[in-house]
């Protein structure tokens, strides 16, 4: 059984290492893509509203059938059908093809449940953190490279075409993860346990989120907010700034590699300085890096410095965040609640930055493209002043009843 377990953790990172790259690549070109497919800011924004909306929703089915039927049945199907969604976005004639193609791709990722539970099963928790973070490293290497052959591929073909491109490989790997996690991973539980309806199983979590943790909510909103606000960015950068799609491409290089390096000692400082000090540092390095945006046209001659200081300090402040909030999070729950409760802040999430990236594309095409990097700043400001007066340190005092 220990076997099992040991290739299960094997064959998910090997089907990261040959998906993740390419997906990562599609990431940092697909508003400059949607854009000559026709796609306004606020259509954009609407592109991932779909997404993000649908693939909140799928997450609370696919929470649910990982428990009462199992899980590799619905990873392998449903990793199938993300890997078909990157072929519609390669085929699409235009933004309306890519908007059902975003909503076959939330609907599939209804398996990322699934995902976290095979890795539960299959590590002894002693050593959960660490074999998590093992299993991503080499795949989140490789991603940090991804925009540096991106650039590549748009340097020698139009732009179109290059992210065509990206996407077919995007699918071929996506395939080839498939067959790898069908022919190799093994089932951690079998399902078929009696389960309540959704709404009973949840009734309890909310209860305790609305009790215990009020202020960790509002620290949500404002960082998701914060997030949201800054979804233009790669708009901003090429068709308001006028820095070209090579340039870009370069920045994410560079904040993708800042990020994935400043997530080692992060850790570190996490576990050992503290929670609340990891968070208030990552929420005022967010704040620096969208306020940066919010300048950059003002400083002409420094336009370039001043972009590449924004994209790499935003990444170490969101690396930062990624790891210092769950952990924070998990802290203040207890053991029994920790899988619902952290659903419900996922969904939370996900509901928060749909809802704001519209508005951020809507305030940009009407009013002016600055403006959504300025709430931005101010939202992560008010996140930084909630972790620094609100929060407190859970870091040895974490609750188990």
């Amino acid at each position: 059984m220990e076997k099992n377990y040991r290739r299960n953790l094997l064959a998910l990172m090997i089907s990261w290492v040959v998906w993740v790259p390419f997906t990562s690549m599609t990431r940092s070109y697909s508003q400059l893509f949607q854009k000559e497919l026709g796609a306004s800011p606020f259509i954009i924004s609407l592109i991932s509203f779909t997404f993000t909306l649908t693939f909140a929703f799928s997450k609370i089915f696919g929470g649910y059938i990982t428990d009462k039927y199992g899980r590799r049945k619905i990873l392998v199907r449903t990793t199938f059908l993300a890997a078909f969604s990157s072929l519609i976005y390669a085929i699409a004639s235009d933004w309306k093809i890519i908007l059902i193609g975003s909503i076959i791709n939330g609907l599939a990722l209804l398996y990322q449940p699934a995902l976290r539970s095979i890795i539960a099963d299959s590590t002894k928790i002693e050593y959960r953190g660490r074999t998590y973070a093992l299993i991503n490293f080499i795949p989140n290497l490789l991603s940090s490279f991804s925009p540096l052959f991106a650039v590549y591929l748009i340097s020698i073909y139009n732009l179109v075409f290059a992210v065509r491109l990206m996407y077919i490989l995007s699918f071929i790997g996506g395939i080839m993860a498939g067959i790898i996690r069908l022919l190799f991973i093994r089932e951690t539980f079998e399902g078929g346990i009696k389960t309540v309806s959704l709404i009973k199983s949840y009734k309890d979590a909310v209860l305790f989120v609305k009790r215990s943790l009020f202020s960790i909510v509002f620290l949500k909103f404002f960082m998701s907010a914060g997030y949201a606000l800054s979804i233009l960015k790669a708009y901003y950068v090429v068709y308001f700034l006028n820095l070209s799609s090579e340039d870009w491409g370069y920045f994410m290089f560079l904040g993708l590699l800042a990020g994935f390096i400043a997530s080692i000692p992060i850790g570190f400082i996490v576990d050992k300085i503290g929670r609340k000090y990891s968070l208030s540092l990552s929420t005022f390095l967010c704040f620096s890096g969208s306020i940066l945006l919010y300048i950059a046209s003002l400083e002409v001659n420094l336009l370039y410095f001043i972009v590449l200081t924004s994209i790499i300090v935003y990444n170490i402040g969101f690396s930062g965040s990624f790891s210092a909030f769950p952990a924070l999070l998990m802290d203040l729950t207890p053991v029994d609640k920790r899988g619902r409760v952290n659903t419900l802040m996922s969904i939370l999430e996900d509901v928060i930055a749909a809802f704001m990236g519209l508005l951020a594309g809507y305030i940009y095409e009407v009013y002016n493209p600055r403006i959504p990097f300025l709430i931005s700043a101010f939202s992560y400001l008010i996140g930084f002043t909630i972790v620094v007066f609100f929060i407190r340190e859970t870091m040895g005092v974490e609750k188990e009843n």
